[in-house]
Formats: C-alpha cells, sequence, structure tokens
C-alpha cells in the first residue's frame, strides 16, 4: 500500500511533464510567422567576422574634407586662415620612401591613411594626414600612428607605439627566489 501512495504522485508528475512537453512541441501560427521573420532578418545581416569592403574603401582613401582641430577662437573671430603648406598628392611616396631608409631588406612597411587634417594654431593652419604605419618582418611586427605633413611627408608626431616586451618562460622551482 505504501508504494501506491508513493507511485501514484510520481506517476502524475510524470504525466503532466509529459502533457507540458507535448504541447510546447506544437508552435501555433503566430510563432511559427515570427520564427520566420527573424530567419529573414538573420540571413540578410552579414556576419561580424567578415571586412566591410565600404569601410575599407573609406581608410584607403582618406576624405577630401580636412578635419579642424586645435584652438579655433581666433579663427572664428577673424574668418580667416592662412596655411603654411599646400597640400601634395605624392605626400605618401615620400613618407615611404623616407621610412624604407632605415629598415632591413626583410621588413615591409604598410601606411594606411585614416584621415586628413588642418592643425591650428593661432591664425596659421598647417594641413597634415594621420596615417597608421604598420613594420613586419619575420620574427616581428611593430606599428604606431603619426601625424604626416602633407606636403613634405615628414612625421610630424607620432603615438601609439607597440610595446615589446622581453618574454622569458616561466619556470617553476621548489626553491624560493634568492637575492644576491
Amino acid at each position: 500500500m505504501k508504494k501506491l501512495w508513493i507511485a501514484l504522485p510520481v506517476l502524475a508528475i510524470a504525466a503532466i511533464a509529459f502533457y507540458s512537453y507535448k504541447s510546447k512541441k506544437v508552435p501555433t501560427q503566430a510563432l511559427l510567422e515570427r520564427r520566420q521573420t527573424i530567419e529573414d532578418q538573420s540571413a540578410k545581416r552579414m556576419p561580424a567576422s567578415l571586412p566591410d569592403s565600404t569601410k575599407n574603401k573609406v581608410n584607403a582613401l582618406p576624405s577630401k574634407k580636412r578635419e579642424f582641430i586645435g584652438d579655433k577662437k581666433l579663427v572664428m573671430k577673424n574668418g580667416k586662415i592662412r596655411y603654411t603648406n599646400k597640400p601634395s598628392k605624392n605626400w605618401l611616396s615620400k613618407l615611404q620612401s623616407s621610412l624604407n631608409r632605415g629598415t632591413p631588406k626583410d621588413t615591409t612597411i604598410d601606411i594606411k591613411p585614416e584621415r586628413s587634417l588642418v592643425m591650428l594654431e593661432g591664425t596659421l593652419g598647417k594641413n597634415t594626414e594621420q596615417v597608421v604605419v604598420v613594420f613586419n618582418s619575420k620574427n616581428n611586427r611593430n606599428s604606431y600612428r603619426a601625424m604626416v605633413d602633407s606636403q613634405t611627408g615628414k612625421i610630424i608626431r607620432t603615438w601609439d607605439h607597440t610595446i615589446n616586451e622581453n618574454k622569458k618562460p616561466m619556470s617553476l622551482t621548489p626553491y624560493p627566489l634568492q637575492s644576491n
């Protein structure tokens, strides 16, 4: 008799679980339509791991419009900017040749223009380009960002340098470290 009282609740719970599982298997028409629209929308989206071709085109060629950086108060007050240089079409090749001078032959240099700028100092403006310079060699890869003169191709300022650390393999010993 005790076994029957134990078996009945277990059997009832199993029947309820089976019924709820069976009822969830049959979706309604609204759920089917919603699932179909979500699948259609996700099919239209591109995965984030694939590069966007329009993004690469924009980065490869800087825009013709130049952004102004620096103190704009005097320019807004006077309304005139006197430029100290003129943009040159071959600034990139000049920069490439100057960077190639001191590098080994097995090192390749990639220069990626990011944006065109006008650096303001008072009422004077200097046309510049912001680029990413990447040095690739057999054992090493270094990169940095640079501000380059648009006329001469000379580097004005650099930042975001790659920091390489000499990493030694760590070995564990049963003895504590000793200082001499």
